[in-house]
């Protein structure tokens, strides 16, 4: 659930997108989103890419996209980056985020990335455990490591680190997510994975993650009908989503 500091509501998981994008926070708007629109630019063009042909490749790159697609919103114009500065200078404050660990743990990120895009999902899982081992705790790497072990067969295991990711952040929508699709496809356990989207449901009811997830689920258990519903309601509600309609 969101804390509170200074009256400001902090989301679980409060990004500072000047780290993770290596912005200096006196650079313009303007070129903030130039900046951030060359980056999906980028990611776009290695989803395009043939070669980059794996399911588990796509997924982390579409999870990639969805983060900028996030970071691009929170930087419209200068009134919504205004508010996002508030709540990030809130987070410092109330001690939400330390910009060593945070540093640190991208650069993490990215290291193991690399190697999970590359396929070599089993050094991905150690590099992921010793970062755990040092108390890293960043949700991506949760991910990382349950992506690596769906990728090398071990659902189950996928599973276990979505879950272990949950008690570290407990309302982490990418993490829910991740449950629900390796229950999903790794398990055909349509129960739990319908377990991980009521509480995305319950978290954000008109989050696009929980909308998407639970009309993957409908399509996978053969209810077309409620799916394609859904997807229409949540269209309908938000018709300027244009990360959902892709």
């Amino acid at each position: 659930m969101a804390k509170k500091a200074k009256n400001i509501d902090i989301p679980e998981g409060f990004i500072d997108y000047y780290v993770l994008y290596g912005i200096d926070r006196k650079t313009k708007t303007k070129d903030i989103r130039k900046l951030l629109f060359q980056k999906q630019g980028e990611i776009r063009s290695n989803m395009s890419n043939g070669a980059l042909n794996s399911p588990e490749i796509m997924k982390k790159l579409q999870e990639a996209g969805n983060e900028i697609a996030n970071a691009i919103k929170a930087f419209k114009n200068d009134e919504r980056r205004s508010a996002y500065d508030e709540i990030l200078d809130a987070a410092y404050a109330a001690g939400r985020i330390d910009t060593a660990a945070q540093t640190m743990a991208q650069d993490l990120y990215e290291e193991i990335e690399a190697l999970f895009m590359k396929g070599n999902y089993r050094l991905a899982v150690q590099k992921c455990m010793d970062a755990l081992n040092n108390n890293v705790r960043d949700y991506r790497i949760y991910i990382l490591l349950a992506q690596s072990y769906f990728a090398l067969s071990d659902p189950d295991r996928s599973i276990k680190t979505v879950d272990d990711g949950l008690k570290v952040h407990p309302d982490n929508l990418p993490l829910l997510r991740a449950g629900a699709r390796f229950a999903n496809e790794g398990k055909k356990d349509y129960d739990k994975a319908q377990g991980y989207v009521n509480r995305m449901l319950e978290i954000d009811k008109d989050s696009p993650l929980a909308a998407s997830e639970q009309s993957y689920l409908y399509l996978s258990t053969g209810k077309q009908d409620l799916a394609y519903g859904m997807i229409d309601e949540y269209v309908e509600k938000h018709p300027n989503d244009m990360e959902f309609r892709k």
